[in-house]
């Protein structure tokens, strides 16, 4: 479970880095890897008015959450 997280985080890096430069996350982010055999998946879905949907999947486990994000712009 700690190279999903890792893998989580870097998404995460990543995604900031491109709010920074786009200022929107809008459309389907994707992560996978592979930790002994075992695939790991990461989807994040923003839509319109910054709704999000995030589902990890781990095998046959899978977690989802959904809500607003709520991005602070840089200057204010």
């Amino acid at each position: 479970m700690r190279g999903f997280r890792g893998t989580a985080v870097a998404f995460c890096i990543v995604a900031a880095a491109h709010l920074a430069a786009a200022q929107s996350l809008m459309g389907q982010w994707v992560g996978t890897t592979v930790i002994n055999g075992q695939r790991y998946s990461f989807t994040m879905t923003v839509t319109a008015g910054d709704h999000y949907i995030e589902t990890a999947q781990v095998g046959t486990l899978m977690t989802t959450q959904s809500g607003t994000s709520r991005w602070k712009n840089a200057s204010g």
